[in-house]
């Protein structure tokens, strides 16, 4: 369904077009940056197939190695990836529906020109921004993953005696309250959170996500 409305919307935008009742360029321009999103999205998809395949690496890691506290703090860290991935994501969704809708309010004569302009400027404001924040989740997810590999090298190279006396101390700091083992959230990862994208042609909401990546 959302393909055909695609498509009727272009052929509507072609029609008003070629009666001058729409500015090309200015559709031009929107679609430019609906198509910008979605390259980005579907970055963020590969980056994600990413976070599920070291998920699962972790998940096959030796039981022992799993009881200790490094391990935990570790797991619980690639986890919060998975939702920071999920949440950027969403936010891209947000935006290019927040697009279509625009072309489509544009194409049925309930917005002006410069009520477009404005509109759309909002949206995608700080569309430029998911890139470096992107490439900086990319350096911390690398270390991550150096680290488990590291951290899986190590417990090979343990005796028994070692393996046994690291998960004891694990334990012990986890119940003196001094351990790594408590779940961090993605802020403090790191990974700064996202607000909850929403729906609509109002930027508001997927403009605070976007502020929080520029922070990062």
């Amino acid at each position: 369904m959302k393909n055909v409305f695609l498509t009727l919307t272009a052929f509507t935008l072609i029609a008003l077009t070629a009666c001058n009742k729409i500015d090309s360029a200015l559709v031009e321009k929107i679609q430019a940056s609906q198509n910008k999103a979605q390259e980005i999205r579907t970055e963020m998809e590969a980056r994600a197939q990413n976070v599920s395949n070291l998920n699962e690496q972790m998940e096959k890691a030796p039981e022992g190695l799993k009881g200790t506290s490094e391990f935990m703090e570790l797991y619980n860290m690639v986890n919060g990836f998975t939702t920071k991935y999920g949440s950027i994501q969403a936010e891209l969704d947000s935006i290019n529906t927040k697009l279509e809708t625009l072309l489509g309010d544009y194409a049925d004569g309930n917005l002006k020109k410069d009520e477009v302009v404005v509109a759309h400027e909002a949206i995608v404001a700080n569309l430029d921004s998911y890139q470096p924040a992107n490439d900086r989740l990319d350096t911390m997810f690398d270390e991550l993953s150096a680290r488990f590999a590291k951290m899986t090298a190590n417990w090979q190279g343990m005796s028994e005696e070692e393996r046994t006396a690291a998960v004891q101390k694990s334990a012990s700091e986890v119940g003196a309250g001094t351990g790594t083992g408590a779940v961090p959230s993605p802020t403090s990862t790191g990974i700064p959170g996202s607000a909850p994208a929403t729906g609509g042609s109002d930027a508001s909401g997927t403009l605070k996500g976007q502020d929080q990546l520029k922070k990062q």
